[in-house]
């Protein structure tokens, strides 16, 4: 029956659909219809399969995503007790800076052997977290990325690099990690996003090409997303696609890893229920763009008035966007 029904209509050409437009128009122009957005592209007002002009490849193949959390450095007991209940409450990753950080208060009974964690330390902070991973975690086992806190001139990479040359051998271990979040919540424009990013990869290809010291670790990407929402699908799938074309040029294989936080751009303090809206279709976004790990801000972020309340959101709205919109079983 459902087959009969489809066939008793005829598909249309694209020429029929702009030909029925202009009709509809009754004399103003078509292309008064095509937008300019802010990055300098013209949006049609519709698309069809004839806009395809080749097959691709997909961009990714994954579906699913990690949840991460966020702790902000301070009371070391206090951060302790607020990784484990977001990780109780479905959290299944965490985000640390190592400033100021004491591990084994902090860190006490968070199994990273089970999780993803994300550590952004200095060259000589980085010592202190070595310790302790080599002391109670197996590093064969760790699936970790690690930032450089400062990265400011070309000695500061160099000195980066030798801290961690000792983690290239391993596949969990990600040393080579770049964060475009900074240049995201200056509202730059998506295709200035992209460059910046693909500029620090490459950045960092050159310098372990120099010294013949490549990891075999994924490379790690850090960036935002606003509520301009097949833009920045646009702009995660763009970093996926024109990563493969730089690592071909290189001859390497290793895969990119895209971890995604949700902007502070358009957040607002009188409305904050509102970001909760915001915050989702972002989230949307960044999954349909591929993130491998997603960080949700606070709906009250700029305003903190109930804080358990909000993390518990953030982390409420991906087992949403997982469970209930089964987003983690579309890949591409």
């Amino acid at each position: 029956m459902m087959q009969q029904l489809f066939s008793e209509f005829k598909p249309n050409t694209a020429a029929e659909w702009k030909a029925r437009i202009i009709k509809d128009l009754k004399g103003e122009a078509f292309e008064s219809l095509v937008w300019k957005n802010e990055n300098g592209m013209d949006i049609l007002p519709f698309y069809t399969p004839e806009d395809l002009k080749e097959q691709y490849q997909p961009a990714f193949t994954h579906a699913d995503w990690e949840i991460c959390v966020h702790a902000k450095p301070g009371n070391q007991k206090e951060l302790n007790t607020n990784l484990l209940r977001q990780l109780n409450n479905g959290a299944t990753a965490i985000s640390l800076s190592c400033e100021g950080l004491d591990e084994e208060v902090a860190l006490r009974d968070v199994a990273l052997n089970f999780i993803k964690s994300t550590f952004y330390a200095s060259p000589g902070e980085l010592t202190g977290l070595d310790a302790w991973l080599i002391k109670h975690h197996d590093l064969s086992r760790l699936e970790c990325s690690l930032f450089a806190r400062k990265l400011e001139n070309e000695s500061d990479l160099e000195n980066w690099l030798h801290a961690t040359q000792k983690y290239t051998s391993l596949q969990g271990v990600k040393t080579a990690c770049f964060d475009a979040l900074f240049f995201h919540n200056l509202n730059c424009h998506a295709y200035y996003e992209v460059a910046v990013i693909l500029s620090g990869l490459n950045e960092f290809l050159n310098k372990y090409s120099e010294n013949n010291n490549l990891p075999v670790a994924p490379f790690v990407v850090k960036t935002g997303v606003n509520s301009d929402y097949f833009m920045q699908i646009a702009k995660l799938r763009a970093i996926r696609r024109l990563w493969n074309i730089l690592k071909a040029e290189y001859g390497i294989s290793n895969e990119l890893y895209v971890i995604v936080e949700t902007s502070l751009t358009n957040k607002s303090i009188s409305d904050s229920y509102n970001n909760l809206l915001r915050t989702t279709i972002e989230s949307m976004a960044a999954v349909s763009g591929g993130c491998n790990e997603l960080l949700v801000t606070n709906f009250d972020l700029l305003f903190p008035v109930n804080l358990k309340l909000s993390e518990r959101m953030a982390v409420n709205q991906q087992l949403i966007l997982k469970e209930e919109s089964y987003l983690d079983k579309m890949a591409d």
